[in-house]
């Protein structure tokens, strides 16, 4: 999920001189903004246009019923103050547009997956959406304000597939990009995740002490902030990994430390930031016009693709933290594979 949208301001366009507010990815509205005359006027149509106002108009539906039961209340023991945010912009955006004036005894299965499948453009956001709706439900339940049978039917629903995340050349493209990174400060974040394959959330979190040794533990995850804090996420002791180094790449990696406490830092010292890491690689990006953009992810994308076939299966999938193999080969399309398998007979003859 992206950064969080603030719901109570827009920005002032000069050449058009109106107030514009940008609408959230998968809106069923035909434009990418909301304009007014005055910053309330703004507001009150991107609310139309998301369908929030329509929420709280019928009576026993599904957006009364969390404004009623004060869900968000109720789920804010229950989950970290950084997935309660999220959870409410996903309900701004996606659930409460598609469900809040449907009331619960008209959710089948059929009902769940049409307006589901509106939640998002991808199937993490609708399967997210899916989940926060299925918590909704389960407390109308206890609430005796739904029956047992509309978490089933929600459960029913399909959300859709997941697609292969390579869309083009990866490794050549992000080789190219490393490549023009040379002497900045993204060198070393862009050169471990296209080694190592770490999330752009895991580099922005690495500390100086998790390197000991030729050993490396990945170990917290720094995400977008909450208000004015940065979010720096501690990884459970499952999903802890640490990963044994050559002295080579040890070697290649301490040059690339700062003198601070986080592994790398920015252009002035202060640890590297989560939020709109696309624009940090704008300066590297081909010129080329209709050239797709490099994003953060695919220099993990290509470190998964490279190591495809090299290793045993299990040091593969649990050098990238997944908990199964299904969730790296989710990298890799069959071009990639076909083509690695084939060259992997050459090597073995």
């Amino acid at each position: 999920m992206g950064r969080p949208m603030n719901k109570t301001k827009a920005t002032f366009d000069k050449d058009r001189n109106r107030w514009k507010k940008r609408l959230p990815t998968g809106s069923n509205a035909q434009s990418k903004w909301a304009y007014g005359k005055t910053e309330a006027e703004c507001l009150g149509v991107w609310r139309e246009l998301l369908g929030l106002n329509a929420v709280r108009l019928r009576p026993g539906s599904v957006g009364q019923f969390v404004e009623k039961a004060k869900f968000w209340d109720w789920m804010s023991g229950r989950v970290s103050a950084m997935t309660l945010e999220r959870y409410k912009i996903l309900w701004n955006h996606q659930i409460g547009p598609a469900f809040g004036t449907t009331r619960f005894d008209e959710i089948t299965p059929s009902v769940a997956q049409e307006k589901l499948l509106t939640c998002g453009n991808s199937p993490s956001v609708r399967e997210n959406a899916k989940s926060l709706l299925g918590q909704i439900t389960k407390l109308a339940i206890a609430s005796n304000d739904a029956d047992a049978s509309v978490q089933v039917a929600i459960s029913l629903a399909k959300v859709g597939q997941r697609t292969p995340k390579q869309r083009f050349d990866v490794l050549s493209r992000c080789g190219a990009v490393l490549h023009q990174s040379k002497g900045t400060y993204l060198e070393g974040p862009l050169w471990i995740m296209y080694t190592l394959g770490l999330r752009w959330g895991e580099v922005c979190g690495l500390k100086r002490s998790d390197l000991k040794g030729d050993v490396l533990t990945i170990q917290r995850q720094r995400n977008d902030k909450v208000g004015e804090l940065p979010y720096v996420k501690k990884r459970k002791a499952g999903e802890r990994r640490t990963i044994g180094l050559p002295k080579e790449l040890r070697s290649q990696l301490e040059q690339f430390a700062g003198s601070g406490i986080y592994f790398f830092e920015g252009p002035t010292g202060q640890p590297l930031d989560y939020s709109h890491a696309y624009r940090k690689l704008a300066p590297f990006q081909s010129k080329e016009e209709g050239v797709e953009k490099v994003t953060m992810h695919d220099f993990r994308s290509a470190a998964i693709v490279n190591l495809y076939g090299r290793v045993d299966e299990k040091t593969y999938y649990n050098l990238f933290g997944h908990k199964a193999i299904e969730q790296t080969r989710d990298y890799l399309d069959e071009s990639a594979v076909q083509t690695r398998e084939a060259l992997q007979i050459l090597v073995n003859i």
